[in-house]
């Protein structure tokens, strides 16, 4: 009789954790189904987020390049002003050494011719 009641204890305590675990893996699907709703929302969130990354990538890419180009061809135009501007110097420094010579010989002549005509007009007034 003890061990009829204690069967009967036994099988209602079975039949309770039996509850109980379908209830807890009833929790644990419905814990499952929620993270996979999040998941795909968060995943079809993601993808245009993606394509938007990759687009301005792409557009970053492609200013980066334009940029090198300009500075590129501003590198080409102050390299060639520079060489316009040494090749002017240079000019500038034959022209003025060409220059310089005859007009100071010239001076030099000039300056002889007056004290030559001072010295002839002092000669005749004495």
């Amino acid at each position: 009789m003890i061990t009829d009641v204690m069967e009967i204890i036994l099988l209602i305590s079975a039949s309770a954790l039996c509850l109980f675990a379908i209830y807890f893996l009833y929790q644990m699907v419905q814990s499952v189904k929620s993270i996979q709703k999040e998941v795909q929302e968060i995943t079809a969130q993601v993808g245009p987020l993606v394509e938007s990354i990759k687009s301005l990538s792409s557009s970053i890419h492609d200013l980066t390049m334009d940029i090198r180009q300009q500075i590129s061809k501003i590198n080409w135009i102050v390299d060639e002003v520079k060489s316009k501007v040494e090749f002017l110097q240079d000019i500038e420094s034959r022209v003025k050494r060409g220059v310089e010579m005859p007009v100071n010989t010239l001076m030099s002549n000039l300056n002889a011719i007056k004290i030559g005509i001072a010295t002839f007009f002092n000669r005749m007034k004495h």
